[in-house]
């Protein structure tokens, strides 16, 4: 609507200021009519493109520039707490606290905490939501301390609570951008008891994990989250109750193999409620109320047990017995095929007349488009006729007025034809801008219809969509089908079919006019017009290629 009325604006302008000026007894000529024209159609495309576009771009700018100054103004994170650089001669790994206290939204966390740990197996253990995994928060640096001091002195290795997956092969997986090695990366499968289940797998290493890791077990997607963790070569590993998703059987496996002997050389902090790993480690940090105390193994008496979580949530398939390595396995789902990564096919040439079909369709129908059309045609035919009007108009005023500089009397012919341009133009004026809002109007809903039937269909599939397919295609796909996608069917495409009827029917009535002067003026405009066919031809295929991939 902003840029009918901007069309129009101008338009009704110059009919308003050419007919006041002459009513008040002023001679009109070509020179003056053309030379308003050509001044209205400049501010037309400043105040209907420039000056719109400048007040866009400047609360664009302003709101992103509000975001970065809130940025900018964020109190920086001292990264003291972990030194991930190389360790200096005679220093070695470190973990140290002294006195730290944590506060959250007015809630103390944790409370003048203080420990030392320069080597060996220590276990973070407490009752639940005593703040143990706040801890190993602290030690990220992922919170910071109110007071107090935290010294992390090494390169860090965390393995999360929660597991956390990515739609890619297993070794992917584990390496997660590190160099591969075969010989560490074979042993870190078979301290995290994985390497009979990638025996197992149809692909072995290279086997597809889906989206969220829907096609493995929770015990098989924490041990892959371990081996992550214990494959990067670090100085510190905080592992957060990264076992309670395996059997008792499995959780003692690689408890003893990866923490405590293939972590044997390193700073392992381990979280943990099993109270059977308790008399296996160097020390205990026990949390609890906020405080946190560094015991010996010797001294958390067996009360505790009643903490430890219920063991365990899956049971293996398949028993011990059967395999030379202790491992916990589930069932998968057998296929005779790879499988592979979820990949968006992309389309290649032509859109196809069926994704027209269907939008005319969504939008009314055949019926109500070529009805639209047939408006946006009458809307340029009044507007192409009332410039030749225009023309006519000039050239009767400068016949009267040759009349009038001569002493002449003007002929009642000539007044009549002058009466009835005027009437003529008022009314093409007024016709112009009358089909130019019912047609505006009709293709606003025709547009907004297609988009309404096209969300809903959506919606509708989706609620009608099996669980399968929701555990091939990754969540961000679907957000992104409904954001952006509809985002440019809602606000973009409008504004692209105005402007093609706009553009198409301005350019055949200008084609008409130009004719009607001089048949001569065909043989540039066909030139022109075969030149950007071409340009046509050549940007067309890779503007839909590129507009394909940002939409991917």
């Amino acid at each position: 609507m902003i840029l009918l009325l901007g069309a129009l604006t101008s338009k009704l302008a110059f009919f308003t200021m050419v007919m006041t000026y002459v009513w008040l007894g002023n001679p009109i000529s070509a020179e003056l009519v053309y030379f308003i024209l050509a001044l209205l159609q400049r501010v037309r495309h400043a105040f209907n493109v420039v000056i719109p576009m400048g007040i866009t771009e400047s609360a664009d700018f302003y709101a992103s520039a509000k975001r970065i100054e809130i940025l900018l103004k964020a109190e920086s994170v001292t990264m003291n707490a972990v030194e991930e650089n190389n360790l200096r001669i005679h220093e070695s790994a470190r973990v140290w606290l002294k006195n730290a206290t944590v506060e959250i939204d007015g809630q103390q966390l944790l409370r003048e905490i203080t420990f030392d740990i320069d080597s060996g197996l220590t276990i973070v253990s407490g009752p639940i939501g005593a703040g143990k995994t706040t801890v190993l928060k602290l030690l990220l640096s992922e919170i910071r301390c109110k007071e107090g001091t935290v010294h992390v002195t090494g390169r860090v290795s965390y393995a999360p609570q929660e597991s956390w997956i990515f739609p890619s092969t297993l070794k992917q997986n584990i390496l997660l951008g590190e160099k591969f090695d075969r010989n560490r990366y074979e042993e870190v499968l078979k301290v995290c008891a994985l390497t009979v289940d990638r025996d197992r797998l149809p692909a072995g290493d290279d086997f597809i994990v889906k989206e969220q890791g829907s096609n493995i077990s929770s015990g098989q997607k924490a041990r892959i989250s371990l081996a992550r963790a214990i494959y990067r070569n670090a100085d510190i590993y905080l592992l957060d109750d990264c076992l309670r998703s395996l059997d008792i059987h499995v959780q003692e496996y690689v408890f003893k193999e990866c923490m405590h002997r293939f972590l044997s050389e390193k700073i392992c902090i381990f979280v943990t409620q099993n109270h059977h790993f308790f008399d296996k480690v160097d020390s205990i940090l026990w949390v609890e109320n906020g405080a946190v105390v560094k015991r010996s193994p010797d001294t958390v008496s067996s009360k505790n047990e009643q903490l430890e979580e219920p063991v365990m949530s899956e049971r293996c398939d398949v028993t011990l017995g059967d395999y030379d390595e202790v491992n916990e396995s589930t069932k998968l789902l057998e296929s005779k095929h790879k499988p592979g990564i979820y990949c968006e096919e992309k389309k290649s040439g032509k859109v196809e007349k069926t994704v027209y079909n269907k939008y005319i369709n969504l939008g009314g129908g055949y019926f109500v488009s070529v009805f639209i059309i047939l408006l946006f045609m009458a809307t340029h035919t009044c507007k192409s006729y009332s410039e030749k009007m225009v023309s006519n108009w000039v050239n009767l005023e400068e016949n009267i007025s040759l009349y009038k500089h001569s002493n002449t009397t003007v002929s009642h012919g000539l007044i009549t034809v002058y009466n009835f341009t005027l009437t003529l133009y008022s009314c093409l004026i007024l016709g112009t801008v009358v089909l130019s809002v019912i047609s505006a109007i009709l293709l606003f809903n025709f547009t907004r219809a297609a988009s309404n039937k096209l969300h809903n269909l959506m919606v509708k599939s989706m609620m009608g969509a099996v669980m399968y397919f929701h555990d091939i295609i990754p969540i961000g796909s679907i957000i992104n089908r409904f954001s952006k996608d509809l985002t440019v069917i809602d606000e973009q495409l409008p504004f692209v079919v105005y402007d093609l009827l706009e553009i198409l029917f301005s350019f055949c009535g200008v084609v008409i006019l130009l004719a009607y002067v001089n048949l001569l003026f065909l043989i540039p405009v066909s030139v022109i017009v075969t030149i950007m066919y071409f340009m046509r031809k050549i940007y067309i295929p890779a503007g839909r290629n590129l507009q394909r991939m940002d939409m991917a």
